[in-house]
């Protein structure tokens, strides 16, 4: 909890003002029982102007009381709402930067959760505590003082038996409720991946017509949160009525010891003694209110440190590529070459994994050349292109960018030479224009409508209303399948680069399209390296090196014609795809479209 109180720095000014208001509220607050003994005396006496100026003062000491209320409620609200966008800021930030191990242990519903409810639980928790650690003690110490040196002492007795009775029933409800409420903020979690999980899916389930399961799921998941919620909330339901049943019989505690102790027998010392023991009722309340501020900051303070110990979790990630400056000896070494990639006794396992997913991947990309990645669904392909932008990190040997191991590089440098085109092809809300300008917010005019020109999409795009203006919903869900694929390769393509990789991205188009979109690829990209990731071997064939992956292990690299005749692996992949006589008529087919082209 105290890493994150960090985020307050910004707004120290804030604090102190709010520090120093509450002191004024607290101080006029606490003066106006004492006036009230005051006036009893003028009031026997029938000293009518005097009454006339206590009352005066009374009511300065109310406005100022009340003024001081409204700017402390103006300045801690200014420290809450700034502490929580500093503290989402710095939440996102590492979130953006961490690799994707650490993503994916953690996982994306319990990432939202936690930029979201749990900073608000700690907002709300430093909202009411800025105002509670300062008002209550202050309120406390100069209720007790007044109490002993103006007034009789042993009313403070009462508080003796009372104060300690409240601070009981405070800890057993807190003990009864901690353990809920960290159940509590993991039911929020499973709730955010099941209605998640029904947001995004919503099309797959209405498919198969599960809505009625899904509904299921989450309403046991809402359920699991009720249960949990209601439970902990009738523990803390408690301490209202609690606490206000000893205030109130604190109060006539005070009203029976003061008239206990009257000795007079007029109606005057009647008068003098009961507005004594009323104002010594106003500050016993004053400290009472006091302790109930402390039940109220107990009430928010669990959920706040439970909160708290969930972000920690996440800023104290660690990020192991972003955090360092290149040194100028590796960068020179890494201008020397272009384009120059190499992957050298690779071997990777995820975390939580006993066996590696690839092992001992070697092979090179160079400029101007086009290295293919095939292989059966699990082979490992997807595994080395996330090797390369360092989504994760090798287990074993290195991999190169132009002869610098890349764990010297750090991430935005690496990036910063690789444009991806991911396997889900993926549009963020806005226009065309920036959605190309995404990977290069300098790109011109004209190096726009080459990229949309190389991936085939000048035609569909020159179509819409507003052309490359034109409005992309969340995700890209208004345009179909392959035009968000070709769109996705125009981003990349926007974006100069030396190594270009594409992930599986021509799976949506059709063969004529594919060959046209590889076609221009290979004037476009003249001395940069280009990785494909193909499942089609119309896709790859043409291809510099093909590399052919089974069970995370290369088992054959070489030309489409080199393979055919040797490997056993591509061959079946090849014969699963097309038949004998199809295979020579796609490569004439592909021939003739590039000569078309």
């Amino acid at each position: 909890m105290l890493r994150i109180l960090r985020c307050l720095k910004k707004v120290w000014w804030q604090i102190a003002l709010t520090v120093v208001f509450l002191v004024c509220q607290v101080v006029c607050a606490l003066f106006i029982p004492d006036q009230m003994k005051n006036i009893s005396t003028y009031i026997q006496n029938q000293e009518l102007n005097m009454i006339w100026k206590m009352g005066g003062t009374m009511l300065l000491y109310v406005l100022g009381s009340t003024v001081s209320a409204v700017l402390v409620s103006y300045f801690s609200s200014a420290v809450g709402t700034i502490f929580a966008r500093e503290l989402r800021k710095d939440i996102f930030k590492k979130v953006s930067s961490i690799s994707l191990t650490e993503f994916d242990a953690i996982g994306v519903s319990s990432l939202i959760t936690r930029t979201t409810n749990d900073v608000t639980q700690i907002q709300q928790a430093i909202l009411m505590g800025l105002r509670i650690i300062i008002q209550a003690p202050l309120t406390l110490i100069i209720a007790i003082i007044m109490i002993t040196v103006q007034f009789d002492p042993t009313t403070i007795w009462v508080l003796c038996i009372s104060a300690p009775l409240l601070v009981i029933l405070i800890l057993v409800i807190l003990f009864k409720a901690l353990p809920l409420i960290k159940s509590m903020q993991k039911k929020i979690d499973r709730t955010t991946l099941v209605l998640r999980e029904n947001l995004t899916g919503v099309r797959v389930i209405r498919a198969f017509d599960k809505q009625q399961k899904e509904s299921i799921k989450f309403n046991e998941a809402n359920k699991d949160l009720t249960f949990v919620n209601i439970k902990a909330n009738r523990y803390f339901g408690l301490l209202s009525p609690a606490i206000t049943f000893i205030m109130n019989i604190t109060y006539l505690g005070v009203f029976f010891i003061g008239f206990l102790s009257f000795n007079g027998d007029s109606f005057e010392a009647f008068i003098i003694s009961f507005s004594q023991v009323m104002a010594v009722a106003q500050y016993i309340m004053q400290i009472m209110m006091a302790f109930m501020m402390f039940a109220m900051i107990f009430v928010f303070l669990p959920r706040a440190s439970v909160s708290a110990s969930r972000i920690n979790v996440v800023l104290d990630l660690p990020i192991p590529y972003e955090n360092f400056e290149i040194s100028p000896e590796v960068l020179e070494q890494l201008n020397k070459k272009h384009g120059y990639l190499e992957f050298e006794n690779v071997s990777f396992k995820f975390q939580d994994s006993e066996v590696n997913t690839i092992e001992n991947i070697s092979f090179k990309c160079e400029p101007n050349k086009t290295t293919a990645i095939i292989g059966s669904t699990g082979s490992g392909k997807s595994t080395i292109i996330n090797l390369i932008p360092r989504f994760y990190d090798a287990t074993e040997g290195k991999v190169m960018l132009n002869g610098v191991d890349l764990k010297q590089i750090p991430g935005y440098e690496i990036r910063n030479r690789i444009s991806f085109v991911p396997q889900k092809n993926l549009l963020f809300k806005g226009t065309i224009k920036e959605n190309m300008l995404f990977g290069n917010p300098n790109a011109t005019s004209e190096d726009i409508e080459n990229a949309l020109a190389v991936s085939q999409s000048t035609y569909f795009v020159n179509n819409k209303p507003q052309g490359i203006d034109s409005e992309v919903a969340q995700g890209g869900t208004n345009f179909s399948g392959g035009q968000r694929q070709r769109l996705c390769i125009a981003r990349a393509l926007c974006k100069k680069s030396e190594v270009y990789i594409f992930d599986d991205s021509f799976s949506a188009l059709d063969f004529k399209t594919d060959v046209k979109v590889r076609t221009a690829l290979k004037s476009y990209i003249k001395d940069a390296a280009v990785i494909i990731v193909g499942q089609r071997v119309s896709s790859i064939m043409d291809a510099d090196n093909i590399i052919v992956l089974d069970e995370g292990k290369i088992v054959g690299q070489g030309t489409h014609s080199e393979l055919i005749k040797s490997n056993k692996v591509y061959q079946e992949i090849v014969k699963s795809q097309l038949d004998p006589d199809e295979v020579e008529s796609t490569i004439k087919l592909t021939s003739s479209l590039k000569e078309a082209a």
